[in-house]
């Protein structure tokens, strides 16, 4: 039987916490006995279009990726503590904030405008890096800048609720067996929803939709 984790929103009150959320990184929580901890979210603010490199573990797994400001990456099914250092790609004085959320609590703020500079947050302590997921399983959402959106991630066993603004970085870790992925979009006037699935770094499933998408592992 699928375990199902998340929240119990719907989508008005949903679209009104994200509202309300947005510089925090997101929503997400757990039902059904707490038997999943809840996601750990990270944001990363600042001066916009700023490249970055981001390094992400917990106690099982770690995950390296690179974007631009704004990003939201969230690990499904984690096991914590978990630490975020973040590295600037550029050698001027833009501002890059690292915010690490877990359900809906801000764990941590650092910010850096040094050249080439760094941010580190974290839930607790981590000894050491955890080796690299396998499989690394991820879904990329994006589209227009801080378009609303709620949806579901499964495993053959997990269900994860979630919602969050575009663009987000969803990292799945440990899943049981193929994954597969619905969105809905919250609000109107944004354009389509674009979701990329990867697994093991490569795109996998591709699709966009309007106002809603799903993607499926092949």
């Amino acid at each position: 039987m699928k375990r199902s984790t998340g929240n119990s929103l719907g989508p008005a009150l949903l679209y009104l916490c994200c509202l309300l959320m947005a510089a925090c990184g997101g929503i997400g929580g757990t039902i059904g006995g707490g038997q999943i901890p809840f996601e750990t979210r990270f944001r990363i603010v600042g001066t916009p279009r700023t490249p970055f490199h981001g390094v992400i573990s917990d106690t099982v797994a770690s995950w390296e990726f690179s974007g631009v400001i704004p990003l939201s990456v969230a690990i499904l099914n984690n096991q914590p503590p978990v630490r975020m250092i973040a590295y600037k790609l550029t050698g001027d004085s833009s501002l890059m904030s690292v915010e690490v959320i877990s359900g809906d609590t801000i764990e941590q703020i650092t910010s850096t405008s040094e050249p080439f500079g760094s941010a580190v947050v974290q839930t607790g302590v981590l000894p050491a890096l955890a080796p690299a997921a396998a499989p690394d399983t991820r879904f990329f959402l994006k589209g227009q800048t801080s378009q609303y959106f709620e949806g579901l991630i499964e495993d053959q066993n997990l269900g994860v609720e979630l919602g969050d603004i575009a663009p987000t970085l969803f990292l799945f870790e440990q899943p049981d067996g193929k994954v597969d992925g619905n969105f809905q979009q919250l609000g109107t006037d944004y354009g389509p929803l674009i979701v990329d699935l990867l697994v093991g770094g490569k795109v996998v499933a591709h699709a966009s939709g309007d106002p809603t998408v799903s993607v499926r592992e092949p």
